[in-house]
């Protein structure tokens, strides 16, 4: 089981460096407190990228996905800057998949 939770700031921690520069988002986010964050889903699998596809609006609303418990409706799709908890170890969604947080959000 994988919990989704989106930055409601996640514009900004894009124009922070997400969008480049990984390590740079990763200062970003351990940066932050816990309550520019929220916890909107639990998805039914173990493997990070499965958790993204399945959170994202590709052919319909990612909140009808039969894998997906959604906990608070978002209207956006999961996208870089949010982040992805597994086994207690949080994962940032980057550019290019995923990168560990080890600092977690204050």
């Amino acid at each position: 089981m994988i919990t989704v939770i989106h930055n409601k700031k996640f514009l900004e921690a894009q124009l922070a460096g997400g969008l480049c520069n990984d390590q740079v988002l990763v200062t970003f986010l351990g940066n932050q407190p816990m309550s520019d964050f929220e916890i909107v889903a639990s998805v039914k699998t173990d493997d990070l990228d499965e958790a993204f596809k399945l959170t994202n609006s590709i052919n319909k609303p990612w909140f009808n996905n039969p894998q997906v418990k959604v906990i608070k409706k978002s209207r956006r799709s999961t996208s870089i800057g949010d982040i992805l908890e597994h086994n207690g170890k949080m994962f940032v969604v980057v550019a290019r998949g995923f990168v560990e947080l080890k600092k977690r959000p204050k």
